[in-house]
């Protein structure tokens, strides 16, 4: 529970979630529905106008996802609870796991003045807390349009469609320069072959004109042995040598 809270924690710190009323925007339920969709729960498990009415009225859906744990004098809450606490229309927050009987954390949207989501410390009794929604933590179950916390360059989380369409495309980009790569290094390979059997014709060449009186032809094979040595790309000297040598 502990390693799932670091990471809502890491997502929603200094955020003002948006979920389900953009007339009555940043408030305490879009951090909860935030956290249910961070579980792959459905929103509908703790959907409610008011706060108070996810612990004070469950409906049939929320005992599948969580246990219902009121408040006692011996209670603590544990990482990823959902705290809710009494009042007008309520208010719930995500519990942290650090408290003891007097007070414990909480990430709460929508409690101090700028709204955003802050690690509170609260106590049992103002407001009161009625209870906990602890999570039934289940595997994931994933379908092409599940959001993963994955942001793309919009900002957007991605669906599972989306990643994998992204890395198919990826690895056709590395396959190809993998083959072009095998490409380049066979055309060099080839290209030490040549070289080698030129260098091999002209060695054969200069002995047999070291056995012969001078002539115009040492001059030629001094421009070839030239050529061969010179830096460049194999495929450059031997395009000059083969312009040097007689038809």
């Amino acid at each position: 529970m502990q390693e799932k809270y670091n990471l809502f924690y890491a997502w929603v710190i200094g955020q003002k979630p948006e979920i389900s009323d953009p007339t009555n925007p940043f408030q305490c339920m879009d951090l909860a529905y935030e956290l249910a969709f961070f579980l792959n729960f459905p929103k509908d498990t703790i959907q409610h106008t008011y706060a108070k009415d996810v612990f004070l009225k469950p409906n049939a859906d929320t005992s599948t996802y969580f246990d219902i744990i009121p408040n006692s004098p011996s209670f603590v809450p544990q990482a990823l609870d959902l705290a809710v606490f009494d009042g007008t229309i309520g208010h719930i927050s995500t519990c942290n796991g650090i408290g003891d009987t007097k007070t414990f954390q909480s990430l709460d949207e929508n409690w101090t003045s700028n709204g955003l989501v802050t690690v509170i410390t609260h106590n049992y009794d103002n407001p009161k807390l009625l209870g906990v929604l602890r999570p039934k933590i289940q595997s994931p179950v994933l379908t092409d349009q599940t959001l993963l916390p994955i942001i793309d360059a919009n900002g957007n989380k991605m669906e599972v469609q989306a990643c994998r369409s992204k890395l198919a495309d990826q690895e056709s980009q590395i396959a190809d320069l993998l083959t072009r790569s095998d490409n380049y290094l066979k055309e060099i390979a080839d290209l030490k072959v040549s070289l080698t059997a030129l260098n091999t014709k002209i060695t054969t060449l200069q002995t047999e004109l070291d056995n012969q009186p001078p002539n115009t032809s040492g001059a030629l094979l001094g421009q070839l042995h030239d050529v061969l040595w010179s830096k460049g790309f194999f495929w450059i000297k031997l395009s000059k040598m083969k312009g040097l040598l007689p038809k």
